[in-house]
């Protein structure tokens, strides 16, 4: 949280993140409390070489990996595996700070993986 606060303007901050159904940086923060306490070695692997950035914009893809070893995630217990999945940011930044963010994050693969919803052809 400390650390979003100092990237974030928080009293202009707006999220666009359909999947995850955020529109401030409190419900932000909530969702990643959510995922860490679930995965504590959650971690966001930043593809370098797919970014772009121009002007006060720039969007960045990354590979996001986590072990189920924490609490139950979305109602499903701990299962000790690890769950993949792809997450896109897009952000727009006013006076050094980001004020907003547009998301795509593979809802689905993360929720077969984590057992929430049933697996391709399972």
């Amino acid at each position: 949280d400390a650390a979003a606060s100092g990237l974030v303007d928080a009293d202009a901050f707006v999220d666009h993140s359909p999947g995850w159904g955020t529109g401030d940086l409190d419900s932000v923060l909530g969702v990643q409390r959510t995922l860490r306490a679930a995965m504590p070695d959650l971690r966001y692997e930043l593809d370098t070489t797919c970014m772009v950035c121009e002007g006060n914009q720039a969007a960045g893809h990354s590979v996001v990996r986590g072990t189920h070893t924490g609490e139950a995630l979305y109602g499903v217990e701990p299962s000790g595996n690890e769950i993949v999945w792809t997450h896109s940011d897009f952000v727009r930044v006013s006076g050094g700070k980001i004020v907003e963010r547009w998301t795509a994050t593979d809802m689905l693969t993360l929720f077969q993986q984590a057992g929430v919803l049933p697996s391709q052809g399972g």
